[in-house]
């Protein structure tokens, strides 16, 4: 085969077939943080005292930007265990944001090099090299391999937050080699500012990260950061940091705000009325690990919310085999008792008579796990290692202690004066009855809505605090399974 040349290129085709650098990639690509564009994500949110999930419109990338930093500082307090205090900021007039800890370490300030062998100090490494980093398994020797409980895994987060940045700058002291230091990166990583260090000052520890988001990529937003966009995501960013708090051990602190989370079962109370807390840990090491670490879950049951909450190593997960490896566990538990409890009526067992009562909140670490994506909303772990975690059985009796009574008035509880029509409703498996249904003097309503989505909306109306006069207590849900003209039929009933 001829070497090429110069002389060979096709210009033509050039102009078809290109390839972008990391750094273009990382600007132009939803594969790694999401969307520029504004549109509408189910997201959990500070609502009063309660952590609601709910439609918000904002952009995937602007939240992904926060994530991944505020993760750093996360994998920072949990690796080294020196950090005492991290702090978030969110300016409501320019929009920038800083996530700072006061880990002891810092960043090591010394020279490595790149993968052509161009030296390079650390910090610039990290925040402009796509790939850098200290999680990839090159990193470890053979004698000796550590188990991973970063969510860090791909050596892109804190690259991704400078290519979708205006201005971005990192402040960190290195304690081991006494030196401060700073640098700079502009327009979206197109300036790299040559980094300023200076000896390190007697009480200076920790890392700062501040960054401006560069607002003209953001498509649907204003040109320039508002009111009306700090509004939207405050609730939201104030929703992770919840989350963080509850994982790391540590009050974070939010614009001033500390929110008293500190574990599990502190979180646990932003979406239960009584949960209970339990910690679950295997006999004996799973295999893959080194070392046993246990599960902090709490519960609870109630026919105003059901909620499934999971924070592993930092990240908030919403799906994963942990999750399935629980509520397997419970619903195979529970599910004769329900059966038995029915066994003499003409209602029939189904899943939703457990799912739609519980509340789980999993806050723990997972080592050595892999995400779906960039996005890290999936967890993929090996089953035999969550097959160690067996819940013990005093979960499945307190459980059971408040779900059969919550079962027996939803479902058992019929007033003789129950009419045909109530009783083929209480039969559908889209009816979700007032807890107060069927009991004299109570007055109840029933809100007929097409399909679930609608259902999700009027749940979310039940739970607020802004309308009082209406709760499950005395509202029950029937989906219509579309438009009423599908099922005119059973208003004849009488």
């Amino acid at each position: 085969m001829p070497t090429l040349t110069a002389a060979d290129i096709d210009d033509t085709l050039s102009a078809e077939f290109i390839q972008l650098t990391d750094r273009e990639h990382g600007m132009e690509k939803s594969m790694h943080l999401g969307s520029h564009k504004v549109a509408s994500h189910e997201i959990y949110a500070l609502e009063g005292n309660a952590l609601i999930k709910g439609k918000h419109k904002f952009s995937q990338v602007f939240y992904k930007m926060f994530d991944e930093i505020l993760v750093n500082a996360i994998d920072v307090a949990m690796k080294y265990k020196t950090v005492k205090s991290i702090d978030v900021s969110f300016d409501e007039k320019t929009g920038a944001i800083a996530i700072a800890n006061d880990g002891r370490r810092g960043i090591p300030c010394g020279v490595v090099k790149t993968s052509d062998g161009t030296p390079i100090y650390v910090p610039e490494m990290l925040f402009t090299h796509f790939r850098a980093g200290s999680n990839h398994k090159k990193c470890q020797s053979t004698a000796e391999v550590k188990d991973n409980i970063s969510t860090g895994v791909n050596g892109f987060g804190c690259k991704l937050v400078v290519v979708n940045s205006g201005y971005t700058k990192v402040v960190t002291h290195d304690t081991e080699r006494k030196v401060r230091y700073e640098q700079e990166f502009k327009s979206q990583m197109a300036e790299i500012c040559e980094p300023n260090i200076q000896k390190l000052k007697r009480g200076q520890q920790g890392t700062t990260v501040s960054y401006t988001a560069h607002w003209p990529a953001f498509i649907g937003w204003p040109k320039k950061f508002g009111s009306s966009i700090f509004d939207v995501m405050d609730p939201i960013f104030r929703a992770r940091v919840i989350f963080a708090s509850a994982y790391t051990g540590i009050d974070i602190q939010y614009n001033g705000t500390k929110f008293g989370v500190t574990n599990a079962w502190g979180l646990a109370k932003y979406f239960a009325v009584d949960p209970f807390a339990i910690t679950v840990k295997p006999k004996t090491t799973p295999p893959g690990t080194n070392q046993i670490y246990p599960w902090n879950i709490c519960f609870d049951v109630g026919a105003e919310r059901s909620e499934v909450v999971s924070v592993v190593n930092g990240a908030c997960v919403s799906a994963g085999q942990h999750l399935e490896h629980i509520t397997d566990q419970l619903i195979g538990k529970l599910r004769p008792k329900i059966e038995r409890m029915f066994n003499k009526s003409k209602i029939k067992y189904q899943k939703r008579m457990i799912t739609n009562y519980l509340t789980v909140v999993f806050v723990g670490i997972i080592p050595n796990i892999e995400f779906d994506s960039q996005l890290k909303t999936k967890l993929v772990c090996p089953d035999e290692f969550v097959q160690h975690y067996t819940l013990p059985p005093k979960v499945v009796k307190k459980i059971w202690g408040k779900l059969e009574s919550l079962l027996h008035d939803q479902y058992m509880v019929v007033s003789k004066k129950t009419s045909k029509r109530r009783t083929m409703a209480q039969r559908s498996k889209d009816y979700e009855p007032a807890i107060w249904a069927g009991k004299p003097g109570k007055e109840t309503y029933l809100f007929p809505i097409e399909g679930h989505s609608a259902a999700s909306m009027v749940r979310r109306c039940l739970i607020s605090k802004d309308i009082p006069d209406l709760s499950f207590k005395n509202c029950g849900i029937y989906s219509l399974g579309g438009v009423t003209s599908n099922v005119r039929g059973e208003v004849e009933i009488k």
